[in-house]
């Protein structure tokens, strides 16, 4: 009998095997070493590009890992390049899958054209801002921060929360509002 097996996981699962991600997320890193240090780089048009649509898979695919390196590859990629729309689209919807809404305002976002998608879009995004605005001062909560910290409001209970969730800033937050 055959063992089903989700569609996500099983691209995840190939995503870890593949040799040419493998090929080119290590030319990535030389090349941006080299930008670090003000040495020339060479990257290929067409290895971003394959780059940018691996990193955009990856950040579906609900493993931590491949999340990670989605975002190490769009962040790499978007220093490299400051300039590129194209890179700058990849990174903002890779921020929005994982959950991620804290990047700067004045960051030359690309900013598509004023289609009904677009105008669709921005309300979605308006309203999803307006719902992860801190009850008191500015700012913003990401990711599960805003459900933990409803629940940390409400009553007593426990929680376990990868390093960099918050959870010191969230117990902060909580303790000044009380």
């Amino acid at each position: 009998m055959t063992k089903k097996i989700k569609l996500r996981d099983a691209i995840a699962s190939d995503l870890k095997k593949n040799q040419y991600l493998k090929q080119l997320h290590q030319e990535l890193l030389r090349a941006y070493g080299l930008q670090l240090f003000g040495k020339e780089f060479q990257f290929k048009n067409k290895s971003i590009q394959d780059l940018l649509v691996f990193a955009d898979i990856m950040s579906k695919t609900e493993d931590v890992k491949l999340e990670q390196l989605s975002l190490e590859i769009v962040i790499c990629l978007n220093k490299m390049y400051p300039q590129s729309h194209s890179i700058k689209f990849y990174k903002n919807q890779i921020f929005e899958e994982l959950g991620n809404y804290s990047r700067p305002e004045l960051d030359n976002e690309y900013k598509p054209g004023k289609s009904v998608d677009s105008i669709i879009d921005s309300v979605q995004r308006v309203n999803e801002m307006s719902l992860r605005h801190f009850p008191t001062g500015k700012g913003y909560f990401i990711g599960d921060q805003k459900g933990l910290y409803n629940s940390i409001s409400k009553q007593l209970n426990s929680f376990s929360a990868p390093t960099s969730m918050g959870k010191s800033f969230l117990m902060s937050r909580n303790v000044n509002l009380s």
